[in-house]
């Protein structure tokens, strides 16, 4: 079992790696989502799903990987 490092060195190379592999082989249309950095946290609006805000105190990892491009993820607990 892998465990991130209190750094959260690691945490989403696994992950990542599986949804660009997804998104780099499927047909279907991307669900284009804009993201802003607030006081409180995170929003997240799509046209699909609305508003999802996201607590910054339950934020514990965030990180935009140059080999991913355009995406930008986050660990939430």
């Amino acid at each position: 079992m892998d465990f991130c490092s209190i750094s959260g060195d690691g945490c989403v190379d696994k992950p990542l790696a599986t949804l660009w592999k997804n998104h780099t082989t499927t047909d279907k249309p991307n669900i284009v989502m804009k993201v802003t950095v607030c006081a409180s946290g995170l929003k997240a609006v799509t046209k699909e799903h609305g508003l999802t805000e996201y607590w910054a105190h339950r934020i514990t990892f965030c990180n935009a990987e140059p080999a991913y491009p355009k995406v930008f993820c986050w660990i939430y607990r």
